[in-house]
């Protein structure tokens, strides 16, 4: 393992701009701890820094893939990948879905998306997608007539499993519950995405009867932790090295810190020491009776979603301004650094635009597209009717008080 781990620190530090220009000797780097932590601002300042030179003339020649950060801290982050090293960052995630719950890459699943992998399709007023054995929808305008569409897509296509946000789950299972309805197909629900709380957990198991694990992960490095039947949430350890750090230093068993992860599979784009924003804890001796020894990872805090509020009381899932941000980027390019909404008033949104300073400087001639295309995603139609005020700065938000500058203030 650890073996593993120099191997990807020397690699970076030998073949990435980013690493490269820090100066350090890497015959000097015995462990993991010689090399300094990583933050995505500095990754954004220049991205094209972050891709290894070996995979330079793929990236220019537009054969590598892209995923991109969800956007929950405001901050969407571009990644790149091979297919092959994509894909082996998900085996070991494969392998414990299979070994825990027997849910096989065969097997039918239904998803929620923010940007879509493929074309959209349409049924009605529900946007979706399908990708071999899977159907996929769109997250933006999570009505509550939108959702009643979606679970009787759900129930035609007859999935076996479900994979999504707790938050998304919450709003199908009230739907659901309301209607009197159930989606019988569904043996199990994959929650990731969000911080799962027991409470949250019990209301789904109760609406949805099936099995729920949940699964941390985020799309710079895709599957971090796993939940066993035991209720643990295991380490990928052969895809992801997880550290708990304090002021940069790691901190050992038990102690709250900050997450730190370094990738062990995508030298397309390699992460290493980076911070991802969440506080947690590790149990490194343990023995855990389903078998794994991976270290157990408690989060202490994480991705949270809130709603936005409706006067008549109805709550909307706030990802829409997620896809909306989205819109900019792939129509202006990477100019956002991090973003934040505020729900001032039931019809009254501020929004708050980090860019880049050479943007900030010419802010006259593109705010004007910034915002109409902004307004021109949001298809909700109370929320197109809103009243927006858009205020620009190029200085990064700072993290607030529960270790994550999220990206949507609920109204208080």
């Amino acid at each position: 393992m650890k073996e593993k781990i120099l191997r990807m620190i020397k690699y970076a530090y030998t073949n990435v701009p980013l690493y490269e220009k820090k100066n350090i000797d890497i015959t000097s780097i015995k462990d993991i701890k010689d090399v300094p932590v990583i933050r995505k601002e500095e990754i954004m300042v220049d991205w094209e820094e972050g891709i290894s030179s070996n995979y330079l003339m793929k990236y220019l020649q537009g054969k590598l893939m892209s995923s991109w950060t969800s956007g929950s801290t405001g901050k969407c982050l571009r990644v790149l990948w091979t297919k092959e090293q994509y894909n082996q960052s998900l085996l070991p995630l494969w392998i414990l879905r299979h070994r825990f719950y027997d849910i096989k890459p065969t097997d039918k699943f239904c998803y929620f998306y923010n940007t879509p992998n493929v074309e959209h399709r349409k049924k009605g007023n529900v946007f979706y997608e399908i990708i071999e054995n899977s159907m996929g929808f769109y997250k933006n305008n999570l009505s509550e007539e939108v959702i009643c569409n979606i679970i009787d897509m759900i129930k035609e296509y007859s999935p076996r499993w479900l994979m999504l946000q707790p938050s998304t789950a919450v709003l199908i299972g009230r739907t659901m519950e309301k209607l009197e309805i159930s989606l019988s197909s569904v043996e199990y629900i994959e929650l990731s995405g969000e911080m799962l709380f027991e409470e949250t957990r019990n209301y789904l198991k109760k609406i949805f009867g099936c099995t729920i694990a949940n699964q941390y992960g985020c799309n710079e490095l895709n599957s971090i932790a796993y939940e066993c039947p035991e209720g643990n949430l295991h380490c990928l350890e052969s895809n992801v090295y997880v550290e708990v750090v304090k002021k940069e230093k790691r901190i050992e068993n038990k102690e709250e810190g900050e997450l730190c992860l370094t990738t062990l599979n995508n030298e397309t784009m390699p992460l290493v020491r980076y911070a991802i924003g969440d506080s947690g804890l590790l149990r490194y001796h343990h023995s855990c009776n389903c078998g794994l020894k991976s270290p157990i990872l408690e989060l202490t805090s994480g991705r949270i979603s809130t709603y936005i509020q409706h006067e008549d009381g109805t709550l909307l899932s706030p990802y829409i301004f997620i896809h909306a941000v989205h819109s900019i980027i792939e129509m202006l390019g990477d100019v956002i650094i991090q973003f934040r909404v505020i729900q001032k008033e039931y019809q009254k949104f501020e929004v708050i635009f980090v860019i880049l300073d050479e943007v900030y400087e010419n802010l006259e001639e593109i705010s004007a597209h910034i915002e109409e295309i902004f307004l021109n995603s949001i298809d909700e139609k109370r929320l197109k009717n809103s009243k927006y005020i858009f205020l620009y700065t190029n200085h990064v938000f700072a993290d607030d008080k529960t270790g994550k500058c999220t990206y949507f203030e609920m109204m208080v």
